[in-house]
């Protein structure tokens, strides 16, 4: 857990926090691949329920892209089809979906399914 929480560059995560208390997260994870490596994933996006609708977690999402940007990478991530202020914020900042993923999680025997969604960082750097 603590090398998924403090991964090595240009890996990372962001956490935003109440005095000495973590409130929520969200990660880079980048694809060492040689053939992969123009991709990475956004994962563990988490904010406590108190703290949702605050634009905490949209400034933790932004603040992800930006790393993704510095990268030149395809951002990828998933969100629960039924997580719609999820789904909304990521299509907000500009993700698009490439698929559904049947089944992605199952909790006590009840299948999630994920849309699976993309945002591509490495054109705009062309565009410069």
């Amino acid at each position: 857990m603590a090398a998924r929480c403090a991964p090595a560059l240009p890996g990372l995560t962001l956490g935003a926090f109440q005095n000495e208390t973590l409130i929520g997260m969200a990660a880079y994870i980048p694809n060492g691949g040689i053939k992969t490596r123009h991709k990475a994933k956004m994962v563990s996006v988490y904010l406590k329920p108190d703290w949702r609708k605050s634009g905490l977690g949209r400034a933790l999402v932004e603040g992800i892209i930006a790393h993704a940007r510095e990268q030149q990478v395809i951002l990828q991530c998933n969100a629960t089809m039924h997580n719609l202020p999820a789904r909304r914020l990521y299509h907000a900042l500009g993700f698009v979906p490439f698929g559904v993923e049947r089944d992605a999680m199952v909790i006590d025997g009840r299948g999630f399914d994920e849309e699976l969604l993309m945002l591509d960082l490495r054109q705009e750097a062309s565009a410069q």
